[in-house]
């Protein structure tokens, strides 16, 4: 079901309403509609409903956010319904990879370089973000930005300190020591790993993690274009270690009820041991003791090592979350004025008011960073090299039979191999479909 609020947001708009324009000259106005995954009360709507106030509060022209709510599996096939009625939004979430690749061709999206070049803000995206959606976009060699970041995200390891240091657990450096804490968690009653299975990402972002350890972080984009096959020994492997953590229990009961959310909750509750997430979640550990009572005592780690791998062992796997297309076919000159006037402001924005990072430059310094903000921080100061998420090189069908599969794969439905064959076999259609 779809739900949509209008942010009007400026004071002639607003004495207008009260005094039915009588003698007064009408401020004009200019309707931006965004589809989104995400409510209004989401940081990523939340910041451009926020800054469209201070637009109208020192512009002439008075803008009208129109948020428009829909699923994140609808979010494709709406757009391409509204692309073929010639009735696009001004913006709208869009996943990368594959999918933004045929949007591009598609001739759809602004040029963001090009533009916010003119427009002289292009500095205003980190560059680590535009070497990601550039990566993203198979276009790493060529002039061109085609999508706006929502987030700047590395993934590993969250656990509880206090939980390790109770039961003797060092922080794991390879994937035996990883076992290893998940056993002994596991014998002292505790879930070893949060897992919201419910929505596979999760799952098929363990898979990944082991991957890039075996093959190397380059692995699944190169099998997406023919260059290593899905077949092979390490892709196998990478699934089969993930069945077997879910059949000895590291998982625990229930966790294809979850959803990432109650594996987060799971951890700073005590529930579990550790989760695999990304570094959104330091918007929740940085709220209250209500909602993290662990307080600075969530700890992080990159993926293990695998030991005898010849695979890079210095990557951490990176993304930039889903990220905001602006519609070409309705970008003007007003819609140039805001942006001018929002996305410099967009970083400090969300570092003020959520101690997070959104793939913007952050301009304002901050007296002193939070714990969990710092941590990142520090954390993004030794990446060397950045691998991608599992399906950022897949195809909208192959994606989804990558996380419906790999529910079938934890619940024994489906051996490691077939897992793989089934991910080869829709890859193998979308190319041949080129």
């Amino acid at each position: 079901m779809k739900k949509r609020v209008l942010a009007m947001l400026g004071a002639a708009a607003l004495a207008g309403a009260a005094f039915g324009m009588q003698g007064a000259a009408e401020s004009p106005t200019k309707t931006i509609r965004f589809l989104s995954i995400w409510p209004e009360t989401d940081p990523n709507v939340e910041v451009f409903l926020e800054l469209t106030k201070e637009y109208n509060a020192q512009s002439d022209t008075q803008v009208e956010l129109d948020v428009e709510v829909i699923s994140n599996d609808a979010i494709q096939r709406q757009v391409k319904i509204y692309n073929a009625s010639n009735d696009l939004p001004e913006m709208f979430i869009y996943p990368g990879g594959r999918a933004m690749q045929e949007l591009i061709k598609a001739d759809v999206n602004v040029n963001i370089q090009e533009e916010f070049e003119k427009l002289g803000i292009y500095d205003c995206i980190d560059r680590g973000a535009v070497s990601l959606l550039k990566l993203l976009e198979g276009n790493q060699d060529e002039e061109g930005l085609y999508e706006l970041p929502l987030g700047m995200n590395l993934e590993g390891f969250w656990y509880n300190k206090q939980m390790f240091a109770e039961y003797g657990i060092e922080v794991p450096e390879t994937w035996d020591d990883l076992f290893a804490a998940c056993d002994t968690l596991l014998e002292n009653g505790v879930t070893p790993i949060g897992v919201g299975g419910m929505q596979k990402w999760p799952i098929t972002r363990l898979i990944n993690a082991y991957l890039m350890r075996a093959a190397g972080p380059d692995a699944l984009q190169k099998a997406s274009i023919g260059e290593m096959d899905f077949l092979s020994p390490e892709f196998v492997e990478a699934a089969q270690v993930v069945q077997d953590m879910a059949e000895k229990g590291y998982f625990g009961d229930g966790y294809m009820t979850l959803e990432n959310a109650d594996a987060e909750e799971m951890l700073v509750t005590g529930q579990c041991g550790f989760i695999y997430d990304g570094s959104w979640i330091v918007g929740n550990l940085l709220n209250s003791e209500e909602t993290n009572p662990l307080g600075e005592d969530v700890g992080f780690f990159n993926i293990p090592v695998l030991e005898g791998s010849e695979a890079d062992q210095t990557a951490y796997s990176t993304n930039c979350g889903s990220t905001l297309v602006l519609s070409k076919a309705n970008y003007d000159e007003a819609m140039a004025d805001w942006c001018a006037f929002v996305f410099p402001k967009v970083g400090n924005w969300v570092m003020e008011h959520y101690g997070a990072m959104k793939g913007y430059a952050v301009t304002e310094s901050m007296e002193e960073q939070p714990y969990y903000t710092q941590m990142v921080s520090d954390e993004f100061e030794k990446i060397q090299v950045a691998s991608l998420f599992f399906e950022a090189f897949m195809d909208d069908e192959t994606a989804t039979v990558a996380k419906d599969n790999a529910q079938a794969l934890c619940l024994g439905m489906m051996d490691a191999e077939a897992y793989f064959q089934s991910i080869a076999d829709y890859n193998q259609k979308y190319m041949d479909a080129q």
